[in-house]
């Protein structure tokens, strides 16, 4: 994720000490869920690593779903998809780096033909 970007290496802990976690959660309101920092960390944490290789919607919020704290809140499918969504909208404002690095995956992946063109997001 750091892809060349001193600005994200400053937020991952690369050059100066930083949570990079807590950072994009406290950009992330949630307001809605009455959640605390530690349990919006661990949201952003369910999040980061799954689409850093390439996981969609889909997959993060079946994670989602395992969180204890998000299980209370018997949210549907639906809420646990639209919940994926934000955290990948603020994951990508937090860390536009992430947009380029899944696109160049992407294309190379598709050249070694491991996956078809439609199944790269």
């Amino acid at each position: 994720m750091i892809y060349g970007s001193k600005n994200l290496a400053d937020k991952c802990n690369l050059v100066k000490p930083n949570d990079f976690y807590s950072l994009v959660a406290e950009e992330w309101s949630l307001e809605e869920y009455d959640l605390t920092s530690a349990q919006k960390r661990k949201i952003i944490k369910k999040i980061v690593m799954p689409r850093s290789y390439g996981a969609g919607r889909q997959t993060i919020s079946e994670d989602l779903a395992e969180l204890p704290f998000l299980q209370h809140l018997n949210l549907d499918e639906d809420q646990l998809i639209s919940l994926a969504d934000e955290g990948i909208a603020v994951l990508e404002e937090s860390a536009p780096e992430l947009r380029e690095f899944k696109r160049e995956v992407g294309r190379i992946i598709r050249g070694l033909h491991l996956q078809p063109d439609e199944s790269v997001d």
